[in-house]
């Protein structure tokens, strides 16, 4: 009877967890693209306890998102907890770290300084192209409590959440897949189906400029949340060509910020829609390769 009543417990916790993790996503989300795909069902997102655990669920992503079905993979961990002290969080970052490091395939990353990426490379049917592209930008970003704490050095709304976390997701693939529901919109088909090059190329061209309006609106949803007093807020410059904050966007363990430079989607999409249309026009097969956008330290 006793190991029913902690196993109810224990699936009750559970429960508890998911539930507010679907009410995190709807209404407190600070991502806009993020927020929007799981509102359509296309995140995976599940409870991570044992490395197996994160394997099936970053399985169930890849089978998922190759039939245009997933755009991202929330892991989650029921069990750990942060105070906001240094240490504390230091050492969580490198049980999960070498957690996720393990389930992707990749290097254990840094929790020291500036962390280090976890950045995986996913070979995946290309929402627009319908070719199989390398994806690799599949960053691994560990999100916190801690870091909605003012009074922490480690201070960054941008990659709080009530739960401790780790968030999978492309912005190439994301944007691939967004260029996609856009055509599906607009024409009822895939994009590969559109014979008229110039209804391809204003297609392309829409979808970067209300990619980037998504951008805009997530910056300024952080920049509300952000106490400046605290950390330099996150704001996009005059000219929207660029956004601050006071992080790399894809470092997972940053255990010191600083104010890093990052490109908008109207210039990084530019690099992906040249590749796009290369291939409508010539055949030749689209490579992404270092085409996502990397944040610079100011």
């Amino acid at each position: 009877m006793r190991r029913d009543n902690e196993a109810g417990k224990s699936e009750s916790h559970d429960h508890v967890i998911l539930t507010s993790v679907a009410q995190w996503f709807r209404e407190c989300l600070g991502c806009v693209p993020g927020q929007r795909e799981f509102n359509v069902g296309r995140y995976v997102y599940g409870l991570v306890r044992q490395e197996e655990e994160a394997r099936r669920l970053v399985e169930i992503f890849r089978q998922r998102a190759s039939l245009f079905l997933a755009a991202g993979c929330l892991l989650i961990f029921p069990d750990l907890d942060t105070t906001g002290e240094e240490g504390d969080v230091r050492a969580i970052l490198t049980q999960i770290g070498a957690l996720v490091a393990a389930a992707l395939g990749l290097s254990v990353p840094s929790v020291h300084g500036h962390g280090k990426s976890l950045t995986a490379n996913v070979m995946l049917r290309c929402p627009v192209t319908g070719q199989l592209v390398q994806f690799d930008d599949f960053d691994a970003i560990a999100f916190l409590p801690a870091a909605g704490n003012s009074s922490s050095p480690l201070y960054d709304p941008n990659i709080e959440a009530p739960f401790v976390c780790v968030n999978f997701t492309s912005d190439l693939y994301g944007f691939s897949l967004f260029t996609r529901d856009r055509a599906h919109a607009l024409y009822g088909c895939e994009v590969w189906e559109i014979q008229n090059l110039q209804q391809l190329t204003c297609l392309f061209l829409a979808a970067a400029q209300l990619w980037q309006q998504l951008a805009l609106k997530t910056i300024q949803r952080f920049a509300s949340r952000t106490q400046a007093d605290k950390l330099c807020p996150i704001y996009a410059s005059q000219d929207q060509r660029h956004w601050f904050a006071m992080h790399e966007d894809a470092a997972f363990g940053e255990m010191e910020k600083h104010l890093h430079k990052h490109e908008m989607p109207s210039l990084y999409t530019k690099r992906i829609i040249k590749q796009w249309l290369n291939f409508y026009e010539s055949g030749k097969p689209p490579v992404l390769l270092g085409l996502a956008p990397k944040g610079k330290r100011c």
